[in-house]
């Protein structure tokens, strides 16, 4: 296996730059090769590959990793007979503020009957697989980034610029990545092929969860008492939405998960296959669409992590905004 100095730029990168602070190195554990990246603790670093150095061939995105303790290792599992050559680029982990990126994995997706405040859409639970990491928003959408994209803000509760942003139809909200996604390529701030678009609802739970098999990211929670710490909801909200981002995040970083407002998903609302399911994005057609986490307005039990809502596409409530997603188109 050869590889490519981490540090070379290159012109097709679509203005990521490589980081001289940022040292790649292949190693071999038990015959499986892997690569050990180091640089400052903290750092975000976007994993680019490809099996040839003609023009034509273009780069993938491996991986995105932070380095927590200064060092991290992905295991090169897609290795052939053919050389292997790695790019390395940082700039991704200050352009995408806001971002958190959620690794590739599997899940249960659902809730057993035994959990409390159970709901008989939440089952039957199944093992579900995401072959593929993504960025989502740390925090729901607010009034003055849909402002800034769109020209516009509909909410109801308008003129505070860092409340979640509410009475989005699905529709909106879809256009508004659309948008952004235009926005952010033209100032070469996402990577290449990346676009903006709505979790799908496995997506959502998966990250909402945080790798918990609790009712909530942070557990049990059998009486609803660490849930004030966390979410925004009926009991602790006094009937309105309340800045993002100022409860509790989950482990993985995200705000609101549990509460505030409702976040639309792109999937058509319908019941669970028992299957095991890869990727799933749910029905191709149906008249209402997913909506996942609760709201200021309802009770603890639909803030669970397995909890279900549906609204017409057309819906435009106070109590529905939406969190973004970035991923290979």
């Amino acid at each position: 296996m050869e590889c490519l100095a981490a540090i070379t730029l290159f012109a097709n990168l679509n203005g990521l730059a490589a980081d001289p602070t940022v040292a790649l190195a292949v190693n071999l554990n038990s015959g499986v090769p892997e690569l050990w990246i180091s640089g400052p603790v903290g750092q975000g670093v976007e994993v680019l590959s490809r099996n040839s150095l003609e023009k034509a061939a273009d780069w993938q995105v491996r991986s995105y990793i932070v380095l927590t303790n200064g060092t991290g290792v992905l295991p090169e599992t897609t290795v052939t007979n053919q050389s292997q050559f790695y790019q390395l680029a940082t700039d991704v982990h200050s352009t995408l503020n806001g971002l958190a990126w959620i690794p590739a994995g599997s899940f249960v997706m659902g809730s057993p009957t035994s959990e409390d405040g159970r709901d008989l859409d939440e089952g039957p639970q199944r093992i579900v697989t995401l072959t593929s990491g993504f960025w989502i928003g740390r925090r729901e959408v607010t009034q003055g980034e849909y402002l800034e994209v769109t020209g516009t803000n509909p909410s109801a509760t308008n003129g505070t610029p860092n409340l979640p942003v509410e009475q989005v139809t699905w529709s909106a909200a879809q256009s508004y990545c659309q948008k952004l996604t235009t926005l952010k390529r033209t100032a070469a701030q996402i990577p290449a092929k990346y676009a903006f678009r709505l979790p799908t609802e496995a997506e959502w739970e998966y990250a909402a969860r945080s790798g918990s098999t609790n009712r909530f990211s942070f557990g049990g929670d059998p009486g609803y008492i660490d849930l004030d710490g966390y979410a925004w909801f009926v009991k602790n909200s006094s009937g309105s939405d309340h800045l993002v981002g100022t409860k509790k995040p989950n482990a993985w970083g995200l705000f609101d998960t549990s509460g505030n407002v409702w976040e639309w998903c792109l999937d058509w609302y319908s019941g669970y296959s028992s299957n095991n399911q890869t990727n799933p994005t749910g029905p191709l057609n149906g008249s209402e669409r997913i909506a996942r986490g609760g709201s200021y307005y309802y009770d603890a039990w639909l803030t669970r992590c397995a909890a279900r809502n549906s609204y017409v596409p057309t819906t435009s409530s106070s109590q529905v905004g939406f969190r973004v997603v970035l991923a290979p188109e």
